[in-house]
């Protein structure tokens, strides 16, 4: 190889390496953009970075009619009662379906005056579970898991600047992943659905808003309030069976 060659050879590299940097230092900054938006929020050292749309306008979407049965109905209001080791709450709703593998479900909303209180609609499994955190201005999806006391995080002790466990070790319990989709106009369904592509996805008023990658199996879910709700009532449904037989 010629030094006339070499020379080329050696700047076209120095090119594409200052290019690559360039490119990588943009992605990079955009991303930081992102998690630094309104609808950036911290849980712990982990932010929720909504990847759809940032605000949702729920009057422009309307959930496509399909064929459904409801399987439970409920009405709650800001009255609360002492539970045994939990203080003054709302009675949560219980529905004690199992849940299949891969399902679909819808929470229809007759009535919802939040205030500034919230909904969330809670699924467990043996590991972990999923959660959609709904208020009047936003939804949340987050995904928890609670299998090991390992997802303690160590606190800081203010006084020695020593690291300590924290205090309550009865249940773990750690966020793993989240997104944040702020809304406005009124709230009528919330869909959540899992499929064979280990995809968890939410729709409110039949418009995604979130999608997420989850290997986590739930067969139980509840309804919880907090305080600060006026008046909620609502169902949930699942598709309809159209045919079946029993085939043992």
């Amino acid at each position: 190889m010629s030094l006339k060659s070499l020379k080329t050879a050696i700047i076209f590299i120095c090119v594409l390496l200052t290019t690559t940097t360039t490119i990588v230092a943009q992605e990079s900054q955009q991303e930081q953009d992102r998690f630094q938006g309104p609808w950036s929020t911290k849980y712990g050292d982990m932010h929720i970075l909504n990847r759809y749309d940032k605000q949702v306008d729920l009057n422009q979407y309307a959930d496509n009619e399909i064929l459904k049965e409801e399987v439970l109905s409920f009405t709650r209001t800001n009255e609360s009662r002492e539970i045994w080791g939990s203080g003054k709450r709302i009675d949560a709703v219980f529905d004690h379906e199992i849940l299949p593998a891969f399902f679909e479900r819808e929470l229809v909303l007759t009535e919802m005056e939040l205030d500034s209180g919230k909904i969330r609609w809670v699924f467990n499994g043996n590991e972990g579970g999923f959660t959609v955190q709904i208020s009047k201005d936003s939804v949340h999806l987050y995904q928890r898991y609670y299998d090991s006391f390992g997802y303690y995080r160590p606190t800081k002790d203010a006084e020695n600047g020593t690291h300590q466990l924290a205090k309550n070790y009865r249940h773990p319990n750690s966020i793993w992943l989240a997104s944040a989709t702020k809304i406005s106009g009124q709230l009528k369904t919330v869909k959540i659905r899992t499929d064979h592509t280990y995809r968890l996805v939410l729709e409110v008023n039949g418009k995604q808003v979130a999608r997420q990658a989850t290997n986590i199996d739930v067969f139980r879910n509840q309804i919880q309030f907090t305080d600060g709700i006026k008046e909620v009532e609502g169902s949930i449904y699942k598709p309809a069976t159209l045919t079946s037989k029993d085939i043992c």
